[in-house]
């Protein structure tokens, strides 16, 4: 028996140690219906300008351009982040927060920004919105820091020149079960001591 079960163990983990990750791409309508067979190419992410020129990122960290794939040698460091602007240009977040502006033939545009971007996004009039590492959000006029808003800033969505969303994230303190009844106890302790004295 013991030996039985030795085998499916082994067995279970040989399995588990085959599985990998498959990254598949799919074009849908808006009624969930399918438009286009899953694509050839794999992508870890996908991006439209405001043209509707599609961009992206391979799963292999090359940069897809409404022209096909490239790599692109001359950035450092692995690419984290496509944004599309147009059919000719995208700009390219490396995992180091460097930020180039590309062509479609992959020639870079213009060198890496003097302000590093978590992301970017470009609204439906081509206007550029992010976030800066340090939490502040990039508008077309320049980068602001937004004290009204509570919690940390996760993502900026770009609409247009004058609108974004922007999504934040923050913690709240949950008492553990365990305080709570800790804190209960110690109530019913004062509670008991007081109807004792009286």
């Amino acid at each position: 028996m013991r030996s039985l079960f030795s085998s499916l163990l082994l067995l279970a983990l040989v399995s588990s140690a085959n599985a990998e990750s498959i990254f598949e791409t799919w074009v849908i309508d808006r009624n969930g219906n399918l438009l286009q067979p899953s694509a050839t190419t794999t992508f870890q992410s996908l991006d439209v300008g405001y043209d509707g020129a599609l961009w992206g990122l391979g799963v292999d960290g090359s940069v897809y351009t409404p022209t096909g794939f490239l790599s692109i040698p001359t950035i450092s460091g692995s690419i984290r982040e496509v944004t599309a602007r147009d059919f000719n240009t995208a700009w390219v977040t490396t995992e180091t927060n460097d930020t180039w502006v590309i062509d479609r033939n992959g020639n870079l545009l213009q060198p890496s920004a003097t302000t590093t971007f978590q992301s970017l996004d470009v609204g439906y009039d081509g206007a550029l919105w992010g976030l800066g590492v340090d939490g502040s959000v990039y508008t077309p006029t320049g980068f602001l820091s937004i004290p009204t808003i509570s919690g940390s800033i996760r993502e900026v969505t770009a609409r247009d020149f004058n609108t974004a969303w922007v999504t934040t994230e923050r913690f709240v303190s949950v008492p553990e079960s365990s305080s709570i009844y800790l804190l209960l106890f110690g109530l019913l302790g004062l509670f008991g001591v007081a109807r004792r004295k009286v």
